[in-house]
C-alpha cells in the first residue's frame, strides 16, 4: 500500500512514479485502459491500482524496450471483451511485485535523506 489515501492528483503520480505529467496525460490518451477517476472539476484522482499500471507501462516501455503498440497488446488479454475501455481484474504477477517494492523503497531512501 503507498499511502492511506484513497486517490492521488496527477502531480503526486508524477512524482511517485518519476514520470512528467506530460507523459501521464499522453498515456491516459493513448492506453484506453487507463483511465483516471474525474469528478466535475477535471481534476484526475488516481488510485492506487492506477498508479501499479502506471509503473508497469513503465517498465514495459523503458526496461523492456515496448512500443505503445506493444503496450496495447500486451494489456489485450485482460481487456473485458464487453467493454473495451475498462480492464478486468488483473493478477499482478511476482515480478511486478518486486519492481514495484524497489520502486518504494528507492523512493523512501530519497525522502529519509
Amino acid at each position: 500500500m503507498l499511502s492511506t489515501k484513497k486517490y492521488f492528483t496527477i502531480s503526486e503520480v508524477s512524482k511517485i512514479t518519476s514520470i512528467p505529467k506530460h507523459t501521464l496525460r499522453y498515456w491516459e490518451h493513448e492506453f484506453s485502459f487507463l483511465h483516471p477517476i474525474r469528478k466535475k472539476s477535471r481534476i484526475r484522482n488516481y488510485s492506487e491500482e492506477d498508479i501499479k499500471l502506471i509503473l508497469d507501462i513503465k517498465d514495459l516501455l523503458y526496461n523492456k524496450h515496448y512500443r505503445i503498440e506493444g503496450v496495447k497488446n500486451h494489456y489485450s488479454k485482460f481487456l473485458n471483451k464487453n467493454n473495451k475501455n475498462t480492464v478486468t481484474k488483473m493478477t499482478i504477477n511476482n515480478e511486478l511485485i518486486k519492481y514495484i517494492e524497489k520502486e518504494l523503497e528507492s523512493i523512501l531512501l530519497l525522502l529519509i535523506k
